[in-house]
């Protein structure tokens, strides 16, 4: 990464601290809203623009990261619930890396799952970096440009010096002679206010920096150039051809990490788990088909058996996928023989492996009918469905031999889950469900549903009126609550902080106002 290589250096820092101006303009002292999508469709459209401009060549494949990039970026002024923003968000400044890393070399499809992290740390890491030879090279050229402009600025430096005092002086004489100019100058002294000033400032600055240094990085990054660089696996494990009478250490391969297992370790590694996950699948069929009669031969209730194991089994998932992946890396297999026994003992931990998702859905799913929808519920309920693609995507890609799919596969999937929940609106989806457990004879938590993001205050209007008082006097506190929040918010917001679904709730608590301000905060609130 040569920034001398770059035609418009002056452009692309420009271009970088107008954004970030923008962003301060927006931020500062604002929450976030519509100016997340904002800023990030400006930088993406200023990464392309650029990257045009400098004839830098572009990789299209690549591009199609910037619909989910979008995407996300437009949920964070959707959705409020607090980690689904913060998921949408991060996913945002995740992609935001990766297009810039890719932007112009080799496909991201690629990647294995260590380069996809290691290209996101390497992107941040040289984008605070990069930004300091990029704006030396401005100055430098700015300096070829015109050879007397160093000269310049130090005079125009010393004439400032000479004439502040001066300006000092006049000033206050004038202030003392007019008094309109005095009020003028009183005022514009008081509306100086330096905590904001020198706030504005590092804003802009803490923008423009990563900014610049993305845009620079992006433009002056080569193919083939990579910062952790995986390459030398290709070799890993290869004979060398070499006489028999050759040393020993030049006839043998070199042992490297994908040589630390010989096939036979590895195997009885995946047979011995897999022996075990047959007895546990074996046992989840009967509890499956065998219904109450065998829950009540081992002395357990349905909701004893729903409350028991899920986040176990979801662990158990988990370092399944860790476990597999890692055998894959460090198993040296020649012979199609023993790739045959990996990949029959590896196909089975899998396949038993989404077995056991099933169970642990199911468990989740007897457990919410039984004692409600909760953010701690739907979440993993969700993330369960796209670790089951995720386990067969896995099963694919060794089926084809091409693990290193499995990384673009495992990215899919995290956009997935997100995108999913963006479009379930987890809290909504909570309340609906446990209204209608309510109308299906089961106790309504109002307590716990006022607790929720501005996301779900349309759909909990209704329990104002429809459900009797004591619903009311538990739900009116926490939509007063909200209603205060909301109008302090609004108090000091401007349009980039605009957020379309708190504007929405704004309006259903106003509608309602005369009667919720009758009701106090809870007292959890109180303390905040």
């Amino acid at each position: 990464m040569n920034v001398s290589q770059i035609k418009f250096p002056a452009a692309v820092a420009v271009i970088g601290l107008a954004i970030g101006l923008m962003g301060d303009l927006m931020f500062y002292s604002q929450p976030l809203g519509i100016s997340v999508p904002i800023l990030v469709l400006v930088t993406a459209a200023a990464l392309v623009g650029l990257a045009l401009a400098e004839e830098t060549p572009i990789v299209w494949a690549n591009l199609w990261l910037i619909l989910p990039l979008l995407f996300l970026a437009a949920m964070s002024a959707v959705r409020a619930e607090p980690t689904l923003r913060f998921l949408n968000i991060a996913g945002t400044l995740g992609l935001m890396l990766l297009l810039s890393n890719r932007l112009a070399t080799q496909p991201h499809i690629k990647l294995n799952l260590g380069e996809y992290i290691g290209v996101m740390f390497e992107t941040g890491l040289f984008s605070m970096i990069i930004a300091i030879p990029l704006l030396g090279q401005v100055v430098s050229k700015r300096q070829a440009d015109s050879p007397q402009g160093k000269q310049v600025i130090r005079r125009v430096a010393v004439g400032l010096l000479i004439a502040v005092p001066f300006l000092l002086v006049f000033t206050a004489l004038f202030a003392s002679a007019d008094l309109v100019f005095g009020k003028l100058i009183e005022n514009a002294f008081k509306s100086i206010h330096l905590p904001d000033i020198f706030g504005h400032i590092f804003l802009t600055a803490f923008l423009a920096w990563p900014i610049i240094g993305g845009l620079a990085y992006a433009l002056t990054r080569k193919p083939g150039w990579q910062l952790f660089s995986n390459s030398d696996q290709a070799e890993a494990g290869k004979k060398v051809d070499a006489p028999e009478d050759a040393p020993q250490e030049i006839r043998e391969p070199r042992r490297t990490i994908r040589s630390l297992l010989h096939p036979v370790e590895s195997s009885t590694v995946l047979f011995s788990i897999d022996l075990l996950f047959l007895v546990f699948v074996a046992i989840q069929f009967a509890a499956l088909f065998g219904g109450e009669a065998f829950l009540r031969s081992q002395n357990l209730t349905y909701s004893e058996y729903a409350r028991r194991g899920f986040f176990e089994l979801l662990a158990v998932s988990l370092i399944t996928l860790g476990l597999i992946l890692v055998i894959d890396f460090i198993t040296h297999r020649e012979k199609g023989r023993q790739q045959v026994v990996f990949m029959l003992g590896s196909s089975l931990m899998i396949s038993l492996t989404i077995i056991i998702l099933v169970s642990a859905f199911q468990r989740m799913q007897l457990y919410e009918w039984a004692y409600g929808f909760t953010r701690l519920r739907v979440y993993p309920h969700v993330f369960m469905v796209w670790l089951a693609i995720l386990m067969a995507a896995l099963l694919i890609t060794l089926l084809i031999r091409r693990v290193r799919l499995f990384a673009t596969a495992a990215l899919i999937a995290c956009l997935g889950f997100v995108i999913t929940l963006d479009i379930l609106n987890p809290d909504v989806f909570i309340v609906r469900q446990n209204i209608q457990r309510y109308h299906n004879g089961e106790k309504l938590d109002a307590d716990y549903l006022g607790t929720l993001s501005e996301d779900a205050i349309p759909d909990l209007m209704p329990l104002l009126y429809d459900y009797g008082i004591d619903t009311q006097e538990t739900i009116a506190p926490h939509l007063r609550y909200h209603l205060d929040r909301i109008d302090s918010r609004r108090e000091r917001m401007a349009w980039p902080a605009y957020h379309w679904s708190i504007d929405r709730a704004y309006h259903a608590l106003d509608a309602e106002r005369d009667l919720i301000e009758q009701y106090d905060w809870p007292y959890r609130y109180s303390m905040d």
